[in-house]
């Protein structure tokens, strides 16, 4: 049975310019360099890529962003919208278009918006293109169509370009690391537990306590919350964390070189978006996923065994990629699409891992990180997301010209 909450932090405010992972959204860039170039990050305004739409940008710059993220090149029809890398939307659909191309890949899809705009131009199709592969289910309208197109090896890329490799891995002083800005359900639940169970000597945590938008509620009767203590003022144990809204941009929060990776062995990820199970309308629907940021990118640039605290099934799309997991601990939390059932998992492996020798956890992911980090810089990791991506190019161009 899934555990279901109605999730209110997917709304945000329509003028906001911070997306619901509380990272400020990129400015819209009026020439796209090559995704090789060294400067790209610095010209998509700290962004792994930028947002065009038919409204904003001309024929050419739609083209061009199109075949950096999909690797293919299309013929526009005038007759099609495109609104590509969409950032929480504040616009509708126009309904003098014929189709609507539409893509989420550095933030979250607003499943919410996709469904009203859907409505609003039933029953012209909407072509939904994004990092997951999305079951159909009575929430959505029909007239959508499921693309996969993963971008995760490109994100990883200009992370490596901007920040490097670990090459020089070693024991850590610290067995844990939590990182929260923004408040989330989940980070409020693993820094409670960490508090409550870790020794403070054995962790690097940080918790800002910073509220910028809606924290869905819970139920009262949760188990494995029960002794928890949930209100938690900004708390920071054994690093001086000067993070601020003002540097939360996606490739500069890639950065790994900083105590939390370096000097601590297992990170907590306390990824962006960590919702599986919500209501949409009078469905409960399993949410679309695993969502990845540079949350998850940083220990795996580190060459850190993680816990993933996100959305379910986030160890499985790794392991298709080609990533290995073998950390010595268990990840039986990812098979669990209960948000609820989940973090409860999620708390028997940090017992796991806290009744753990520091130096047996390292001994025991010291192969799966090595392997990880190569798997990054050899192109294997590109290799396999373009072969996967491949199988929908077909589609991809015939809905898209």
């Amino acid at each position: 049975m899934l555990n279901v909450v109605e999730n209110t932090a997917k709304r945000w405010p329509p003028n906001s310019a911070l997306g619901p992972s509380g990272r400020l959204l990129p400015q819209m860039s009026d020439s796209l360099p090559d995704i090789e170039s060294e400067h790209y990050f610095h010209t998509m305004n700290g962004d792994f890529f930028p947002c065009y739409t038919s409204v904003s940008h001309c024929e050419t710059d739609i083209l061009r962003l199109f075949k950096t993220l999909y690797d293919v090149p299309i013929t526009i029809s005038p007759n099609i919208f495109f609104g590509l890398n969409l950032q929480w939307a504040n616009f509708d659909l126009q309904d003098n278009y014929h189709r609507y191309v539409i893509s989420f890949h550095t933030e979250y899809i607003d499943h919410n918006w996709v469904i009203r705009q859907a409505q609003h131009v039933y029953p012209k199709t909407v072509v939904l293109i994004s990092e997951f592969a999305i079951a159909p289910n009575p929430a959505w309208p029909d007239n959508i169509i499921f693309i996969q197109q993963r971008t995760l090896h490109k994100q990883l890329t200009i992370s490596e370009k901007a920040h490097g490799v670990n090459r020089n891995i070693t024991v850590p002083q610290y067995k844990f690391s939590s990182l929260s800005f923004r408040v989330s359900q989940y980070k409020i639940f693993i820094t409670a537990f960490l508090l409550k169970h870790v020794p403070k000597d054995e962790m690097i945590l940080t918790f800002h306590n910073q509220r910028l938008g809606p924290v869905a509620s819970w139920p009262d009767n949760i188990h494995a919350l029960q002794e928890l203590t949930l209100d938690i003022p900004p708390t920071f144990i054994n690093f001086d964390d000067q993070f601020n809204q003002s540097k939360n941009t996606p490739v500069a929060n890639a950065n790994w070189s900083c105590a939390p990776y370096q000097n601590a062995l297992v990170n907590l990820t306390n990824e962006s978006y960590h919702y599986s199970t919500s209501m949409i309308g009078n469905h409960t629907i399993v949410l679309p996923g695993p969502y990845f940021t540079e949350k998850t990118f940083k220990p795996l640039l580190a060459g850190r065994p993680f816990v993933f605290v996100n959305q379910f099934e986030s160890i499985k799309e790794l392991q298709t990629l080609g990533f290995d997991t073998n950390f010595g601990f268990s990840h039986d939390y990812d098979h669990d699409a209960g948000d609820f059932g989940r973090i409860a998992r999620i708390f028997e492996t940090v017992m796991q891992i806290n009744n753990t020798p520091i130096k047996e956890l390292f001994d025991s992911s010291i192969d799966a990180v090595t392997h990880n980090i190569n798997h990054i810089t050899s192109g294997n990791l590109s290799s396999a997301c373009e072969e996967l991506n491949r199988q929908q190019h077909s589609l991809l161009i015939a809905q898209c010209t």
